[in-house]
């Protein structure tokens, strides 16, 4: 449980830290835009790390995304009765585990590009454009 606490918060981090460099990169001011930027930095992130899980990297991303991968059809059990009884509990645990730091990754995109921005961190802010 641990593992799957100290990945979950690790993945909002580097979202968060890739949505920040992409906000500054991009040369923003307006909080919505660079929040948008951070957004897709998940967008893009999200295929690669369910291709680099499909193709067996799935053991270097922690426990996590072991809910994305199921099994290869070509793996079979050796006995039904040395299967564990918790196997259903661990693979359900395993998924909530990935759909949570995925989630959380999105957020954390959106809020490093927000923090890029240089606007306040205050929902009631509104800077008026001039013309």
């Amino acid at each position: 449980m641990g593992t799957l606490i100290f990945s979950v918060v690790g993945a909002f981090a580097s979202f968060v830290v890739g949505g920040w460099v992409a906000g500054k990169i991009a040369g923003v001011r307006r909080a919505e835009t660079a929040s948008l930027h951070g957004a897709i930095v998940w967008v893009v992130a999200l295929p690669l790390l369910l291709l680099l899980t499909a193709l067996g990297a799935g053991a270097y991303f922690g426990s996590w995304y072991g809910g994305l991968a199921g099994s290869p059809s070509w793996v079979t059990q050796a006995s039904t009765a040395a299967a564990d009884p918790r196997a259903a509990a661990i693979a359900r645990n395993s998924a909530l585990g990935a759909l949570t730091a995925l989630l959380l990754g999105l957020m954390g995109g959106v809020l490093g590009g927000w923090l890029a921005s240089g606007e306040s961190m205050t929902l009631r802010s509104y800077r008026k454009t001039t013309s």
